[in-house]
């Protein structure tokens, strides 16, 4: 007898999917990601720009409140020719810091200094200052930080004007995140933006007026701004959460504008000299006011304002040399009064009190 073979069949089943089948789902989950991750990753950065730019916004609310209640004076707790002194490039007593001591307060009259590590001291009490000298430093609690400041010169208290998330505020207290040779000086907090990195503070010394030089290096040289005044960060080799090292100079490749490293190999690139105006003026000058009759390289008369805050943006570089500012300039970044040559870079850059 011949027994009929026969193949069991189920409702529903269908063959497997075949190696071309596989490549070509495959081939669309890729093509799909491709699109997916940069835009996401472009909102983020949007998103992180965003509030980068609130934060600072803030803080130019904070300082134009301070300068109102206190009859013009722009904040600072130094003066800006302290914080450019030749000290000031080896302590790294940044301009960012000076300015949150009037803004966010912590200064006290009475204390005794009792820091032993700048990384895990969260409540000692600090002595800071541009400039060395007991009697040049002002007295810090680092658990008064957003609380009044001791006004030392009215033996008044002042409002804290500013005090922002406390993941706002961070200290960059390894050798390699700050370049200073005052411990001190670790353990105050700078602000930081979106992406964990210092936002510098740039303040305007108004002594020498119009005909002062633009930038300086240190204020031996009278001139509106003084790079001194942040060499705390623009020294450092490894800045911020996005670790860039700014002491680093390699002609026709990537490094600051205005880091160290270009700062000790090509300085008047960086503040100028009578052929090229600088990297600091293209930062701080005001393209809305070239000197008249001078237009090649101009130079700005006027600046951006009193006080001038600047995030590097996400690539972390402070006017990195492959932003496409410094490649249209063969990275001999120049003040131009067509165009604001910081739109160029991926830096925010806010001013205030003009």
């Amino acid at each position: 007898m011949r027994t009929q073979s026969t193949t069991a069949r189920y409702p529903g089943a269908r063959p497997a999917f075949s190696i071309v089948e596989l490549l070509v789902v495959f081939f669309i989950i890729g093509m799909v990601l491709s699109i997916l991750v940069p835009a996401i990753s472009g909102v983020r950065q949007s998103a992180r720009k965003a509030s980068t730019s609130a934060l600072m916004k803030d803080l130019q609310t904070a300082s134009n409140q301070f300068s109102a209640d206190r009859n013009g004076t722009t904040p600072g707790y130094f003066s800006p020719q302290q914080m450019g002194s030749r000290d000031n490039r080896d302590r790294g007593f940044t301009a960012m810091q000076n300015v949150l001591l009037d803004l966010a307060g912590g200064v006290v009259s009475n204390g005794t200094r009792n820091l032993s590590d700048p990384c895990s001291d969260a409540g000692a009490i600090i002595e800071v200052g541009p400039e060395a000298g007991a009697d040049k430093v002002v007295r810090v609690s680092l658990n008064a930080i957003g609380s009044p400041t001791k006004d030392l010169s009215r033996g008044t208290d002042v409002r804290a004007y500013f005090n922002p998330a406390q993941s706002g505020f961070v200290k960059f207290c390894t050798t390699e995140s700050r370049a200073t040779n005052v411990d001190d000086h670790r353990a105050l907090p700078e602000l930081v933006d979106a992406w964990g990195n210092p936002i510098l503070a740039w303040q305007r010394d108004d002594r020498g007026g119009a005909s002062s030089a633009f930038a300086a290096e240190d204020s031996q040289t009278v001139a509106r701004f003084y790079w001194n005044s942040n060499a705390g960060i623009l020294n450092a080799r490894a800045v911020g959460r996005s670790l860039r090292d700014h002491n680093q100079y390699a002609a026709g490749g990537l490094y600051s504008l205005i880091g160290g490293g270009a700062m000790s190999s090509s300085p008047q690139n960086v503040v100028g000299n009578s052929g090229n105006s600088g990297a600091l003026a293209a930062l701080l000058g005001n393209p809305a006011f070239p000197v008249p009759g001078n237009p090649s390289p101009a130079q700005p008369a006027s600046a951006r304002g009193g006080l001038v805050f600047h995030s590097a943006g996400i690539d972390g570089w402070f006017l990195s040399s492959e932003d496409k500012g410094a490649r249209a300039v063969q990275q001999q970044l120049r003040y131009t009064p067509i165009d604001d040559p910081i739109s160029l870079f991926d830096d925010v850059v806010i001013s205030v009190l003009n």
